[in-house]
């Protein structure tokens, strides 16, 4: 499902978090942020362990205390495990976005995430200032579904396309509950368990209370951090 974080000004996560989201994310991170004295952007990705994205992080978060960091962890659904779809994604020289979702209207292949070709079939051919264009930014989160982006230019103006789909805690936005201890998969049950009972069914036990009636489980694991 993959954690896609906007960490203000001036703040510094905390090494668990980081090492949480690394966990339960396992398949790369990345990072965006700017040099705020020469409206630079940069981005860097890290796939061999939480520990080195941490170190990385402490040492520019450090260096760059005015700027906006855009932290993401990956869970592959589709394409490779590499640097290639790794987050987060160039689209031109003062513009970098990480995604946390899925994006159904895009093609995708083997060696390819969805996400990258996103990037390439379409952020890629827009205009340069698209987002700077509210039409356009609507038709984006009309394409993107339930996903959420964000993005990050070289001017430090961050931008959350389906921000409400997350949270914040503490001034730092969330696209979902993957920072925290993963939960344990729900008890599965039987017909047995939903289906109508009169009262009194059990002869044996008359005392015993028919059982309550649940709606269907339908959320897929990973989903249960989307709340």
């Amino acid at each position: 499902m993959c954690i896609a974080i906007l960490n203000p000004p001036r703040v510094t996560l905390k090494k668990s978090v980081l090492l949480k989201c690394w966990e339960n994310n396992p398949d790369g991170a990345g990072m965006i942020f700017t040099d705020t004295k020469t409206q630079t952007l940069y981005t860097l990705k890290e796939m061999r362990s939480g520990e080195l994205f941490y170190k990385a992080y402490q040492q520019y978060r450090r260096v760059h205390l005015d700027s906006y960091f855009i932290l993401h962890f990956r869970i592959a659904t589709a394409g490779k495990i590499n640097e290639d779809n790794c987050h987060p994604f160039v689209v031109n020289e003062g513009l970098a976005f990480v995604h946390n979702g899925i994006i159904s209207k895009v093609r995708t292949c083997v060696n390819y995430s969805d996400t990258y070709y996103f990037n390439a079939d379409i952020l890629q051919n827009l205009p340069a200032d698209f987002t700077e264009n509210e039409a356009t930014l609507e038709l984006i989160e009309a394409a993107i579904g339930a996903s959420k982006l964000v993005f990050l230019n070289s001017k430090n103006e961050p931008l959350i396309l389906n921000s409400h789909l997350g949270h914040y805690v503490e001034n730092v936005w969330y696209s979902n509950r993957s920072y925290e201890d993963r939960m344990p998969a729900p008890k599965l049950k039987t017909w047995e368990d939903y289906k109508y009972q009169p009262v009194g069914y059990n002869q044996a036990k008359p005392d015993k209370p028919a059982p309550q009636l649940w709606p269907s489980y339908t959320k897929g694991i990973t989903d249960l951090y989307d709340h």
